[in-house]
């Protein structure tokens, strides 16, 4: 993942020659860079730089959130009628359709490439694509002799799993990024200590981006926690439906079988009794100076802390996602200036739904760093 941020950053963001500033879409921009690493990390290097099949990939999850608003606005017994016929998801299936015919080709490829050489995962960078047909030989729904009719199934099915892994990669990642870029830009004070401490943390993990990195860097940790906490991409949480009648007593309301219930995740966020001063950017918030840590980390949950939910429906990849999120986050802030290019900051974001999404309109204006720390 850092050899591929360190490749898509100079072509998504700007190279090291380019020393102008340079004005840029944060949304596009960082939507493309973490649509283009997971691409990376899916299928390999060479596919960070098929364009077409990143772009096509990127419409049909941009689709994906609005879609399941439309739907959900329609009584139950509707939905499979606004599904066939609303444009927006006839769009969207066809985009879906577009992905799958680019990705079954490659990972047929894959398949023989695998069935001919029995320690193909030795010769090169294993993809996460790779593990999926490992994993697919491992429990017998590929076979590693021979072709079974059963193939087109299976290939159709992992065509569909790198569309969801995309998805669940790039776009919550992209908004959490977006989101620190959008306060970095309105909070220069924290540009500098945050570039220090990443710093002096790339130093004692030996010059490369490593897990220990992110161990060395709390204050980024907390920086990342507190944009979570304040400019959550869910409103609403911990999605419920009642199986059988029943009645709280607490506040006298009883809930019929098939009720969808949810916890309201940005109240508890913007909840007084729980965070001092909730409405204000603390950026240090969950910094413990004293132990030199961030308590508690980001992706532990807690009732007051929902951005991944919490309790049996937690986020099963919160761990992963902060880590990506922080390295990527880093990696920028120590590689480019970064600047807002409005005279003033304008709205964050707005809520589409139960969804808390980054306004696409913001700019910025960037350069490479005259003094590249990456280069340490």
């Amino acid at each position: 993942m850092v050899d591929a941020t360190y490749r898509a950053l100079p072509l998504i963001v700007g190279k090291d020659t380019e020393l102008e500033w340079k004005r840029v879409n944060v949304f596009h921009t960082v939507l493309s860079l973490c649509s283009t690493v997971a691409m990376s990390v899916l299928l390999g290097p060479d596919f960070s730089m098929d364009t077409s099949l990143i772009q096509t990939i990127m419409i049909y999850n941009t689709a994906i959130m609005p879609s399941c608003v439309e739907r959900t606005s329609y009584p139950r017994i509707l939905r499979p009628f606004v599904w066939c016929l609303s444009p927006l998801c006839r769009a969207m299936r066809s985009d879906f359709s577009k992905t799958k015919i680019k990705l079954i080709p490659e990972i047929k490829h894959r398949i023989d490439i695998a069935r001919s050489n029995k320690e193909w995962l030795e010769d090169g960078p294993m993809s996460l694509l790779d593990g999926l047909i490992e994993t697919a030989f491992e429990k017998g729904s590929l076979s590693r002799s021979s072709d079974l009719k059963a193939d087109d199934q299976r290939v159709d099915l992992l065509a569909e799993e790198i569309i969801f892994y995309h998805f669940e990669l790039s776009s919550p990642v992209a908004f959490f990024i977006i989101f620190a870029v959008y306060v970095i830009m309105n909070n220069k004070e924290y540009l500098t200590p945050l570039r220090e401490e990443i710093s002096e943390a790339l130093k004692l993990s030996g010059g490369s981006f490593t897990l220990d990195t992110l161990n060395h860097a709390p204050k980024l940790e907390s920086f990342v926690k507190e944009t979570c906490r304040l400019y959550d991409i869910s409103c609403l949480t911990s999605f419920r439906r009642v199986m059988k009648p029943i009645h709280l007593e607490s506040i006298n309301l009883s809930l019929r079988p098939g009720t969808i219930i949810m916890a309201p995740g940005r109240d508890v966020h913007l909840d007084p009794d729980y965070y001092e001063n909730p409405t204000t950017y603390d950026g240090y918030r969950f910094y413990n100076a004293s132990g030199g840590t961030c308590t508690p980390h980001i992706s532990t949950t807690s009732p007051t802390f929902l951005t991944f939910s919490h309790g049996i429906s937690a986020c099963p990849a919160r761990v992963l996602a902060t880590q990506v999120t922080r390295t990527i986050f880093m990696m920028f802030l120590l590689k480019y200036d970064v600047e807002l290019a409005h005279e003033e900051m304008p709205a964050y974001g707005f809520a589409n739904g139960p969804a808390y999404l980054p306004n696409p309109s913001v700019m910025m204006r960037v350069r490479p760093r005259q003094k590249d720390a990456l280069r340490v």
